[in-house]
């Protein structure tokens, strides 16, 4: 299991993600300021999710799931808690630096 964390700040605001890999699986938790529960997706295979909790910026955190799960090939799990009316391509954008960070420590690790 590996656990790495990472937070970017972009227009004075710090978004932070936490990834975890289990053996079959992905946790990935991705918010805005410190680490909290947001809408949860999970995504098992190539264009399958589904949201399990939650009901703010569905269709973002149903799509970075499928982006991960493409990604590692592995099931996800993925909790998005960002604010509302937050401009989602700029959170796209955030994520995916993030997820670039967190790719290239993880490649450091394995």
């Amino acid at each position: 299991m590996s656990c790495i964390k990472d937070s970017l700040e972009v227009d004075d605001q710090r978004y932070t993600m936490m990834y975890i890999e289990l053996e079959n699986s992905i946790l990935v938790v991705f918010s805005e300021g410190n680490p909290r529960l947001g809408t949860l997706a999970a995504a098992t295979d190539i264009g399958l999710s589904s949201i399990i909790l939650g009901g703010r910026s569905i269709l973002l955190a149903k799509s970075l799931a499928l982006l991960l799960f493409q990604r590692f090939r592995i099931p996800v799990i993925l909790s998005l808690y960002v604010s509302e009316g937050v401009n989602e391509k700029r959170i796209l954008d955030v994520f995916l630096k993030l997820l670039d960070r967190v790719s290239r420590r993880r490649a450091q690790i394995v």
